[in-house]
């Protein structure tokens, strides 16, 4: 059987700050691939962490490993704390830049995207979608 972390690598990486120590043996279980999904069904209920969410469904097979990649880094980017510096540094280093026309309709095509709400995680459609992508985990 194959072995897996009582604190999850990102909950890992969110407590101590680096990845060191993860796989040390008191923080490896064994378990199956349906207690593993369903371990981090209870953790996505009692904490409410996307990433437990996501492998819930991955591990459960819901969705397949290259979507919970992409959806994890969608998060990761919503999330992110962004300070007053970053965003000084950033306007700085594009002041007197252009866009080329192609660049600006991709940007016009991905807000749209974002605002019809296939992947706004509090769109009420993906609410009903995460429902129904769980109810089997239960």
């Amino acid at each position: 059987m194959p072995l897996h972390h009582v604190i999850p690598r990102h909950e890992w990486k969110k407590r101590f700050g680096s990845l060191e120590g993860c796989n040390s043996p008191d923080n490896l279980v064994v378990l199956t691939t349906e207690q593993h999904a369903q371990a981090h069904q209870i953790l996505w209920d009692l904490n409410g962490s996307e990433y437990d969410r996501l492998a819930a469904l991955r591990i459960g097979g819901a969705i397949g490993h290259d979507e919970a990649i992409q959806k994890a880094q969608i998060h990761s980017n919503r999330t992110r704390v962004i300070t007053d510096a970053h965003r000084k540094n950033q306007s700085l280093a594009m002041k007197g830049r252009k866009h080329t026309l192609e660049h600006n309709q991709k940007i016009k095509k991905a807000c749209a995207k974002i605002h019809q709400g296939d992947d706004n995680p509090m769109s009420k459609k993906s609410i009903e979608r995460r429902n129904h992508d769980l109810s089997h985990l239960k």
